[in-house]
């Protein structure tokens, strides 16, 4: 126990003040007995008026009383419950709500009181956000909330219990909802970021409905593509007791048909993957839309809505520096392909005598920099693939190999080797050796005579060097390709290197040998072509309906595969990125901005405009961070559905210099109302994620329990302020009301 004192008046004055005041109690008592008052009322108001006096010297000090004890306390867990729309729905055929049937769990089972005699309880209330709530305000709560976000109710919930008085950070959660979260991806993680064990409590999931149904799960496609390149979209449509219903599948660009497949759920299926391609014809933000419909139009089937995703179409296309020392048949092909393609502008430089070589380009090349063979990294940083057929690097200008080096690894480039007779000459150049996906001999410049056999490896068979998409116009078989002339085998791959082509009958003591592979090398990627006579793809092969070929479509697909993200053209470049690529309206959208610059050069603040799907501008100021200065970033909230543009500038005394848009899809938030169903599965997984379990409240054995290393020893100190407790004041005024009383009844006032 300690007393403390907050006074109004120095002590010592007070006292004089007492003093003053008892000489005045012993000058009325004089008076009194010459008034011949009785003794016995003479000392009951002297003792009255003694007591006032000293409850006024107190009232003047006003002293606080400090208790401490020592008790026992649990961990701090956090209780949070679902307060959104969908907690208003029937939890069961009695039409008792999801909330209802919760708060009768807590208390009828005996939950509340098993966590109040091992925890500190912190209840808080939750839809978009937490709010504190006292455990007696539980038949309060209104299933109100427009939408369920519970890791930022979590996030809120921790924050505002560590600002308690106890001041202790919460170990344990228990999370009371039905898993409606407005956001799921990502969620796991989020929570585990958190360090909160966290148990789950759902309300009874009512019986599932036999109605058919149909929704469209997801969509992924590029974010970005070139003018005259393919789009190709996965996507992935689930269903209900839908099978035998003939549905068709839609996708509208800008509103209209562009392709569409017909598709039909078997007995044992629930799911069914869809590719669909497309090539866009103009250059701008294009709006697809994914439909599902079933065929017979009278039909009842209840259909989940539609999917949106925008594509940027751009019409610049990747720059290709082509550098061969010997005309070969690959590179007459190669070339044709290249020049074809709008989304590629070929640069070539071929050796026509030891140090002459004849420059070729497209007319429409935005290369015009080159005033001959590229001596050194700044004339590579107009490219973003460099092609290397079979050449010796020796012969080429010192800081070249260095250079190619450096814009691989650093800027983030792609290579390309197309071996031939030469190879071991490259190989003998450490830094382009270093680059190589293989590990080259000297019997690799050696060629193996065909025919040659070859197939797409089993983990390349299906990615986007050799993808053959098949429907009525695209029939190209990458599984029965031409044989081939002539192979400069190498050894064996690298660590993390990908076997892309391999041979059928050849094989070496590491297996099938080794006609592509690719990996990546520092911020860029190597491909590796053992071969230069696919040719033979072109000449020999069966092409489909449109013409194609396969050595056609491999160089469209592998070049597009190879060609980096980041354009690195230029001497100052900007790259935007967001956390993600679809939202939901409501959620904060995180961008982030990397700036390269080639050589040292003042730069300015950057501006950002995002343009919301009503075309309205939102400008926004994208800040540096302090750590590093070339990363800049910014957030702001998608508040409607629809595409949004984001647009970043550079700019230097006044000059545009640099810029780059990207654009992010934002969903509408899905109604509340539509949750019929109880998402235990995300609870089952949020939970055990996190350390922790789903709570039966039948069950005592799986309620959270505390460990005892958890319990700890804490002093609680009590406060007992009398004066803002007002004790103080009141005893003063029962002591004058009694003194006047008596005074008045004595006939003395």
């Amino acid at each position: 126990m300690r007393i403390t004192s907050l006074e109004i008046l120095p002590v010592w004055l007070a006292l004089v003040l007492a003093a003053a005041l008892m000489v005045m109690l012993a000058y009325g008592c004089v008076i009194l007995r010459r008034k011949q008052v009785s003794t016995r009322w003479i000392a009951a108001l002297a003792i009255l008026r003694t007591l006032a006096v000293v409850l006024f010297l107190l009232c003047l000090i006003r002293p606080v009383l400090n208790l401490t004890a020592a008790t026992e306390r649990g961990p701090a867990m956090l209780i949070l419950i679902d307060k959104s729309q969908s907690m208003a729905l029937p939890a069961g055929s009695d039409g008792t709500t999801r909330l209802d049937a919760i708060r009768a769990a807590l208390i009828d089972h005996g939950l509340t009181d098993a966590l109040a005699r091992q925890f500190d309880l912190h209840w808080s209330a939750f839809d978009r956000d937490a709010h504190r709530i006292g455990p007696d305000a539980l038949p309060m709560i209104q299933p109100d909330g427009d939408q369920t976000r519970i890791a930022q109710s979590l996030r809120t919930a921790q924050r505002v219990a560590r600002q308690t008085a106890s001041g202790q950070a919460a170990s344990h959660a228990i999370l009371i909802t039905d898993g409606n979260d407005a956001d799921t991806d990502g969620l796991a993680s989020e929570l585990q970021q958190l360090g909160l064990t966290l148990f789950a409590l759902a309300p009874p999931a009512p019986a599932a409905s036999t109605d058919p149904s149909v929704t469209i799960a997801h969509v992924q496609s590029q974010r970005r593509v070139l003018i005259g390149s393919e789009i190709r979209f996965l996507t992935a449509i689930r269903h209900q007791h839908a099978t035998d219903i003939p549905l068709i599948v839609e996708l509208l660009e800008d509103g209209q048909p562009v392709s569409s497949a017909e598709i039909t759920f078997a007995e044992d299926e629930t799911e069914r993957s869809l590719r669909f391609t497309h090539k866009p014809v103009t250059v701008g933000d294009r709006l697809y839309t994914f439909q599902v419909h079933p065929k017979d139009k009278d039909s009842t089937l209840k259909i989940a809505g539609e999917v949106r995703t925008s594509v940027q179409v751009l019409d610049h296309p990747h720059e290709v520096l082509l550098i061969e020392d010997a005309w070969r048949w690959e590179m007459k092909y190669l070339k044709r392909v290249l020049e074809d393609d709008p989304g590629f502008s070929l640069t070539g430089f071929m050796m026509r005598a030891p140090g002459t070589f004849m420059q070729f380009a497209e007319p429409d090349s935005a290369v015009k920099h080159l005033a001959g063979f590229p001596q050194s990294r700044a004339e590579l940083d107009w490219f973003d693939v460099i092609i290397l057929g079979d050449v010796i690097p020796q012969r080429w200008p010192s800081a070249l190999a260095s250079a190619i080096h450096d814009a691989v690894v650093e800027q983030g480039k792609s290579l390309v080797i197309l071996a031939g007779p030469n190879l071991a000459h490259l190989a003998n150049e450490p830094l382009l050796d270093a680059l190589l996906p293989v590990d080259v001999t000297p019997a690799t410049s050696r060629p193996l005579t065909g025919p040659i056999k070859v197939q797409p490896a089993v983990p390349a068979a299906d990615s986007a060097f050799f993808n053959a998409p098949a429907d009525q116009t695209h029939s190209v078989n990458f599984a029965d390709l031409p044989a081939l002339d002539y192979l400069y085998p190498p050894l064996r791959k690298r660590p993390a290197a990908t076997i892309l082509l391999e041979t059928t009958e050849r094989r070496n003591a590491y297996g099938n040998i080794i006609v592509m592979a690719e990996h990546p090398v520092g911020r860029g990627r190597v491909l590796f072509i053992g071969t230069d006579t696919l040719w033979k793809w072109q000449t020999l092969a069966q092409h489909d309906p449109t013409g194609q070929s396969p050595h056609r479509l491999f160089w469209q697909q592998a070049l597009r595969a190879m060609a980096p993200d980041r354009s690195h053209i230029g001497a100052v470049n900007i790259y935007l990125t967001t956390d993600r690529t679809r939202y939901r309206a409501g959620q904060p959208v995180s961008v982030h901005a990397e700036l390269l610059t080639g050589a040292p050069t003042a730069i300015g603040p950057l501006d950002a405009t995002v343009t919301l799907p009503d075309q309205r501008k939102l400008p926004m100021r994208l800040v540096a961070d302090p750590t590093n200065v070339n990363q800049y970033s910014a957030s702001f909230e998608a508040a409607s559905p629809g595409a949004h543009r984001i647009a970043a500038v550079v700019r230097h005394h006044g000059q545009t210099i640099a810029e780059s848009v990207i654009s992010i899809d934002v969903d509408p938030p899905a109604p509340e109302s539509t949750h019929h169903q109880v998402n235990t599965t995300l609870l089952s997984h949020l939970a055990s994620a996190t350390r922790g379990h789903l709570i039966d409240p039948r069950n005592p054995d799986t309620f959270p329990s505390r460990q005892p290393h958890q319990v700890t020893t804490v002093q609680i100190t009590r406060t007992l302020d009398f004066w803002h407790q007002y004790y103080l004041l009141g005893a003063l005024v029962i002591v004058l009301g009694a003194d006047w009383l008596i005074r008045l009844l004595r006939g003395l006032a």
